[in-house]
This record gives structure tokens, sequence and C-alpha cells, in this order.
């Protein structure tokens, strides 16, 4: 289970937040990524854990409760298919507020992440990282001995197809 501050971040690909919570081939999933012009970032909260939230918060706001939250666990994207289903969301429609079109912005930048931004909360609710990336694919060998001449010391190039010189005998194999 999630103790201590809060965790800010913005979803992001080279975000180290979401390096610790996704894996590689997790982020390379990720079609939608947050940009320059999406004015709020996203907290996850160690003593709030009940629904596996995450929360939304517009830059410049310092509130310490009542941020606009968005529930995770038995839910669907589909659910927050507008801006009045998210928790405390007069934060981001009032003034000083998201306008019309950030709004929409945020829905949908909300429906393309779904899967990411559940996985990421139930992984911190959980007090989980995410899963270790698999190792890099063994390089593979692109010479091998001659052993057609005896007691030649030179090497084959390993092809696909067909046969390859040696660079000492010349010998094909």
């Amino acid at each position: 289970m999630a103790t201590g501050n809060a965790i800010v971040f913005r979803f992001e690909e080279n975000n180290p937040t979401l390096r610790r919570y996704l894996n590689t081939a997790e982020r390379a999933e990720v079609d939608h990524w947050q940009t320059p012009n999406m004015t709020w970032s996203i907290e996850l909260h160690p003593m709030h854990l009940t629904g596996n939230p995450f929360y939304i918060r517009l830059f410049g706001n310092t509130d310490s409760g009542n941020v606009p939250k968005v529930d995770t666990r038995n839910k669907t994207a589909s659910q927050y298919g507008d801006i009045t289903k998210i928790a405390n969301n007069a934060k981001l429609r009032n003034k000083g507020g998201l306008n019309t079109v950030e709004q929409g912005l945020l829905i949908t930048f909300i429906s393309n992440n779904w899967d990411h931004l559940s996985l990421i909360a139930q992984r911190y609710a959980d007090g989980e990282l995410a899963p270790p990336d698999p190792p890099p694919p063994t390089p593979r060998a692109t010479t091998k001995p001659c052993t057609v001449t005896p007691q030649c010391t030179g090497t084959v190039p390993v092809v696909t197809s067909g046969k390859a010189a040696c660079n000492v005998c010349y010998q094909f194999q």
C-alpha cells in the first residue's frame, strides 16, 4: 500500500514516474501522450486509495483538498465521457478552470489513456511497480570459424542463405 507524499506527474513518454509504473513495452503501447497545451498534472495520493483513483490538478492550483478525482477500480473510460462525471469537477469548469475545448481535450485524454492510467493507479494503490523489462535479445554471431580448410584460422560471415567465403583461405562454405 502506498504511503508518503502525493506523486505529481505529467503523462509524458520519458517521465520518471511513468517509467516506475509502466515498463518499456507498456509505454510503447501508449498512443496519446500529454502535450504542453494540456494544462494539468496527474496525482496519486497515498491516503486516498479506495477506488484506485488518480487526481487531476490544474497548473497553479494549490488547494489541499477536493482535487478533481477519477476512480478506476471497476470503472471504464466511458463512465467519464463528460467532465461532470469527474468528482469535484467544478474546479475544472469554473472561473480559472478549463474552457470547453480544454475540457473536451481532458475527457479525450482520459479515454485514450484509460488502460494505462488505471494500471498506474492500481499499481500505486497496491504498492507495486512495473514488472521489469525483459532482457535484450542475445546478439547473434556474425561470423563463424572456417571449417573447410585444415589449419585455417579464418572466419566466414554467417549468411541467411547461400554460402560465404572464408577471409583467409577463400573457400566457400
